[in-house]
């Protein structure tokens, strides 16, 4: 079993790869950005750095795997394997649109997700989609680390509706931390795997921050 790259009372980060780690893992719900398989080269976003690719965006392999695994999951950017949603999810919106005064568009106005389960479906709206003011009140840097970076008030919403107190979240394509920070805020225990080490890091100085008071 590979050592955590960083744990706390909440967070476990194993730096490694998921298809490698997940079945050594205990959890309940994934929660998750995969990897779209679009070969997406980022030119840069307001207040961030130009980034490179990200490690296995040059295939649908991480986002079919992530959506065929058992049990509930929750899963951005389902769209690029539609055919391997299962029966019975529901579709659900990110509606980015309002960052435009604030932040600009950052990429589409809009970005999908899919539950596992037949739910409600959702459309989340937010002040701002990018570098996301309400964030910095809460700990998040307002430079972006990550090209696909979400917002933590998104990821906490998401948290509080579709998952439980007492479940194990695991986002085993961990990125920025943006899912394990919303966990910890919420204390929930959460696992993140990232492949990347340069965001493990990035990770790392995430989940350090204090939470300041709204």
């Amino acid at each position: 079993m590979t050592d955590p790259y960083y744990q706390d009372a909440h967070v476990t980060l194993y730096h490694g790869d998921s298809l490698e780690l997940l079945p050594t893992l205990d959890f309940d719900v994934m929660v998750t950005d995969p990897p779209y398989g679009i070969a997406y080269l980022p030119g840069g976003y307001p207040n961030s750095q130009t980034f490179d690719m990200l490690t296995g965006d040059d295939t649908v392999d991480c986002m079919s795997w992530a959506l065929t695994r058992p049990g509930r999951s929750v899963i951005f950017g389902a769209e690029h394997a539609a055919q391997h949603v299962p029966a019975g999810s529901s579709w659900h919106v990110w509606d980015k649109r309002e960052s435009v005064e604030a932040d600009g568009i950052l990429g589409t106005p809009f970005e999908l997700l899919v539950t596992s389960w037949h739910c409600e479906r959702r459309m989340f709206r937010y002040l701002h989609a990018g570098t996301v003011s309400a964030d910095r009140k809460i700990g998040q840097q307002k430079r972006r680390v990550h090209p696909t970076q979400k917002p933590v008030v998104l990821l906490r919403k998401i948290l509080e509706l579709w998952t439980d107190p007492d479940d194990v979240i695991i986002d085993p394509f961990a990125g920025s931390g943006t899912t394990l920070r919303a966990a910890k805020d919420l204390n929930r225990h959460a696992i993140g795997v990232e492949i990347d080490e340069r965001y493990c890091e990035a990770i790392v100085d995430q989940l350090a921050q204090e939470v300041l008071p709204l």
